[in-house]
């Protein structure tokens, strides 16, 4: 059996693991911090055994009887087993993936084993048993001293309510109108301890314990108090148990919020405040016990701001997570940088109460509550070194996106200093046999070491050589010997190694440790396990020169740039095509953490718990894939910010129609607020964190041209963050309703590589913002596709929170649970959500960029028996436009577009000549061109009349009327 099996048990059980297993299997009882030794006579008086941790791992020492040792050892001395059973007793206990069994034991240890462990188990549930009893018994005890004794301390603080008020309010200084009538069974003053007292009580109301804010020490030997005072607070009864606290007030609670606090003192203070809060007392008392009393709720685990704080806070969401409908973590640094260590809910509650008048406490910290994820342990670490080898296991593994991240796994070395994944490459001096030998040969070298010139000594003696052959002997010898000295320069800089040989060598090295390459639209990729990440060509170079080359034993006078990148191109060459793959499969695959989710054109999605290189993914969202999966801050913020709640279904909506493999729909993502501080970049910001970096690009509108076009390929998304009103002169409008198109391809136009099309299927989905509106060659086509988000809704400077798109990164799959709620809705709606603000903005957007449009609804009316010729009608507009401070369009479009403009709103009109039978001021000709079917009005107009020909003209005179229908002449 090798040793490894012990170095990983100590790099895997922690200090509180090994304190865990000796209380719950061995039933060692620790008290102040340290446990009573099981290996020597102790009495009782002195607990003397430590268990700490340190570089090697968790262990034991007990400073009376000197014994100590890691975890196995401990079972070892404590069952007299071997070591290997001992280590088999630890890996089995804790789940560790082990090989010991029948084959590492004889038959006799074998059944000596098991028959010792039937022991262990029968002495064990005797002890259990046995404890069990006397436990009852202490606690019926404990129950009839602390129900004379509560009802004392209750009274003496009525009666003495104006002595001691001042304590109480130093202790709870915020006490609202209710707070006397919850707290009248729950606090108490002791006399006899000259200390307030907090009594916690079951459901039912009975005392199951009292601690002391501060308390007398005991002389045992006397039986009686001294004058000296303990040291801590909140001092509890010998012998009490871990209770939840306030339990006769939570069971008739109805909400879904609860905080789990650190002491009685911070659930008092949260209660004045009307938030429901339990506490163990203390931050290590495990929940497992009661943790069905947070079933189904919003747990918030809010300790103090120190390392056991932190530490126990994280432990408990483990411990609680599964019976929670959401479990968060409450930082205290997120909510201010200033607070020193061991700052508490007391404290804040008191510092900040002035927050708490138009919200709850949780209201105001929903922003500084998190899941334990990476980033979030290691900002914890930050503030708390001391806790980042405590709280390295709860990290999860960091998923691979680029290739200097294998660098070292490539370059892994066995205890020999070999490389175990670099294979040398093959050249033409290589053979087979002669590797053979030399290998053999270092072999026994290395075996026999100083004994080699021994062995070779008694050879000569052996065979009674002639000193003639003896010298021919010792010659051979040392040749023998520099020929493996130079075995190594012989093979790397004399051999000769070709380019075919040396891919070969390296596509093995990726290929054992699992990152085989693929190629899709020309350019190199690896599977990081996960999924296909791009091979950023200058790193993959550098390593393979800089590292590869020489523990590959390649030619020195080939390890060269020049031979690195044609690896490269023969690799790529030669890598499987991802693009037939993604050609053939219709769905969006879509990478998670946990697995990969399949969508289909409809919106059906599949979940598959693996990741396969087969399924060609060049994505992955970093969070994992969970239905029931929450958002609660994300959800009060575009409360916030998007206070139409159809508002807030268009964005969901939007954001799950970028997993559609289709775009269908048609549309196009434009968040618009005039100023800042509005929310639409936090919302830009947090999107983009939730695709991912690699999956999102960031052209801008005005750059929808040439070569630029290819950052969109492999994107979900395009996120144009600050979109130009004047960029959009050079065809960009075009390519976007192509890429917004149900049908049509995109070109794609790489520099100094081959175009190509992008199908309908990879086209990324489109979002912009902006403080201002494009207006520039802007068409009905732009605005059917668009759906605008308005933020005008400006957050006030105290109520803003720095870095606040940063604090949704835990609720990520929530968000996604939510943007597929979305996806769902938009299918069976087969279009998308407008609240009426939207419709309204988008039709007075129209009016913004298209004066004509205005000039319609302001000037025209629809009359089949009216005309107006052509020199008022333009001059009218003209006025009107330039009146509004614009500028009107050359006359020869003029008509055209009117025309277009009225057939938008169902108004026919016709153009020809008139025989006009009165003199107009203006118009020159006896037979004008005219429109008919429409009149003049200055009802909604700033002006009546117009100034032509050096006369003011009224513009109702401008219109000619014609019985039974206005028509040109007919010649």
């Amino acid at each position: 059996m090798s040793d490894n099996i012990f170095q990983t048990i100590k790099q895997t059980i922690s200090k509180h693991d090994f304190k865990d297993f000796v209380q719950s299997v061995y039933g060692i009882e620790f008290k102040s911090g340290n446990a009573f030794c099981p290996f020597h006579d102790h009495g009782h008086n002195t607990p003397s055994l430590g268990i700490n941790s340190d570089s090697n791992g968790a262990f034991f020492k007990c400073f009376a009887c000197n014994a100590s040792g890691d975890i196995t050892k401990f079972v070892e001395l404590k069952e007299h087993i071997s070591p290997l059973q001992a280590a088999k007793k630890v890996c089995d206990h804790f789940g560790i993936p082990n090989t010991i069994n029948a084959k590492d034991m004889s038959e006799e240890e074998k059944k000596a084993y098991e028959e010792h462990q039937a022991l262990i188990k029968a002495e064990n549930e005797a002890r259990i048993k046995k404890e069990a009893e006397q436990r009852a018994k202490k606690e019926v005890a404990l129950k009839a001293r602390l129900a004379k004794i509560a009802p004392q301390l209750v009274e003496n603080k009525l009666k003495n309510y104006d002595l001691i008020k001042d304590q109480i309010s130093a202790l709870f200084p915020t006490q609202v109108n209710n707070f006397d009538s919850y707290s009248r069974e729950l606090i108490g003053y002791s006399f006899e301890h000259k200390s307030l007292a907090i009594i916690i009580r079951d459901a039912s109301g009975v005392p199951v314990n009292i601690k002391y804010r501060e308390k007398f020490a005991y002389d045992t030997y006397k039986g009686e108090l001294t004058s000296e005072r303990m040291p801590g607070k909140w001092i509890g009864e010998s012998g009490a148990h871990a209770s939840p606290f306030p339990l006769n007030f939570y069971d008739d609670y109805k909400g879904s919020n609860v905080v789990i606090c650190e002491g009685e003192k911070d659930a008092l203070n949260l209660m004045c405040f009307n938030v429901c809060a339990l506490t163990l007392g203390g931050v290590t008392a495990s929940w497992e016990e009661y943790k069905e009393l947070l079933r189904d709720k919003h747990v918030f685990i809010w300790f103090d701001h120190d390392e056991a704080g932190y530490e126990n806070a994280i432990k408990k969401f483990y411990e609680i997570k599964d019976v929670a409908r959401s479990v968060r973590i409450v930082l205290f640094y997120m909510i201010g940088k200033n607070f020193s260590k061991g700052y508490d809910i007391s404290d804040y509650l008191y510092d900040h109460a002035y927050k708490f008048q138009n919200a709850s406490p949780l209201e105001v910290v929903a922003f500084s509550c998190f899941e334990p994820t990476n980033v979030v342990i290691d900002e914890i670490c930050e503030y708390f070194p001391n806790l980042s080898a405590k709280l390295e296991r709860y990290k999860t593994k960091k998923i691979v996106k680029h290739f200097d991240e294998i660098f070292r796994e490539i370059l892994t070395q066995d205890e020999d200093g070999n490389y175990v994944n670099i294979f040398n490459v093959k050249g033409e001096l290589d053979e087979e046999y002669i590797q053979a030998i030399l290998k053999q040969a270092k072999e026994l070298k290395k075996k026999f070491g100083e004994k080699y010139n021994r062995f070779k000594k008694a050879y000569f003696e052996g065979f009674l050589l002639e000193d003639g052959e003896k010298g021919d002997f010792d010659k051979f010898s040392e040749v023998f010997d520099k020929l493996l000295y130079i075995n190594k320069t012989v093979l790397t800089n004399y051999h000769q190694t070709h380019i075919t040989d040396m891919t070969e060598s390296f596509r093995k090295s990726l290929n054992k440790v699992g990152y085989q390459t693929a190629q899709y639209r020309g350019e190199l990729y690896f599977w990081t396990k996960t999924h296909y990440a791009k091979l950023d060509l200058p790193t993959l170079s550098y390593f393979i020169q800089e590292h590869w080359m020489n523990k590959a034993c390649v030619d020195k006078k080939k390890a060269s740039a020049k031979n690195a990148k044609e690896i490269i191109d023969n690799i790529l060459n030669t890598a499987k095509p991802l693009d037939f793959v993604r050609r053939d499969d219709a769905r969006r695959i879509v990478n998670f953490k946990n697995g990969t989710l399949f969508i289909s054109k409809n919106g059906v999605r599949t979940f598959k718990p693996m990741h396969d290189p087969r399924d060609a993914t060049l994505n992955i969202l970093e969070f994992n894939y969970d239905k029931s999966a929450k958002c609660h801050k994300w959800h009060n913020f575009l409360r916030q910010v998007l206070p139409d709640e159809d508002d807030r279904k268009t964005l969901m909506e939007f954001i799950g129609y970028c997993f559609l493999p289709s775009h269908d729909f048609e549309s196009f993502l434009f968040l618009y607020g005039k100023s800042g501080a509005n929310g639409k970049s936090v919302i830009l910001s947090v999107i983009r964190d939730f695709f991912g970096a690699e999956n999102v690009s960031s052209l801008q509108l005005q750059q929808f041209e040439g070569h630029q076009t290819h950052a969109l390929v492999g994107k979900f998304l395009n996120i144009g963050s600050e979109i130009d009103k004047n960029g959009t002169d050079k065809g960009q409008l075009s390519v976007l309703k192509t890429l917004v198109s149900a049908k049509d391809e995109v070109n794609i136009n790489p520099k100094g590589e081959t175009p190509f099309s992008l199908p309908p299927s990879e086209k990324p989905k489109l979002a912009f913002a902006g403080n201002e509106k494009p207006k520039q060659n802007l068409d009905n086509g732009f605005f059917r596709r668009m759906l605008v988000l308005t933020f005008d809704t400006e957050i006030q400077d105290d109520r803003k929170i720095r870095n606040l798109s940063d604090r949704f990164a835990d609720e990520m799959s929530g968000i996604f649970s939510l943007a597929m709620e979305g996806l769902d809705r938009l299918i069976v709606q087969g279009k998308f959500t407008k609240s009426k603000r939207m419709l309204g903005e988008i039709e007075e957007y129209k009016d913004e960029v298209n004066p004509m449009r205005t000039f319609v609804k302001d000037a025209i009316i629809a009359d089949a028996n009216w005309l107006v010729p052509n020199t008022y009608l333009y001059q009218v507009y003209k006025s009107y436009v330039e009146g509004k401070g614009g500028v009107a369009m050359k006359e020869q479009k003029f008509f055209g577009t009117l025309k277009e403009e009225l057939l938008l709103k169902n108004i026919v009109v016709t153009k020809g000549q008139k025989r006009l039978s009165t003199i107009y001021t203006g118009i020159t000709s006896n037979k004008p061109y005219c429109t008919f079917g429409i009149k003049l009005s200055d009802a909604n107009l700033d002006f009546d009349s117009i100034c032509i020909s050096g006369s003011q003209l009224m513009i109702e005179a401008m219109n000619i009327y014609q019985a039974n229908g206005a028509a040109p002449d007919v010649d």
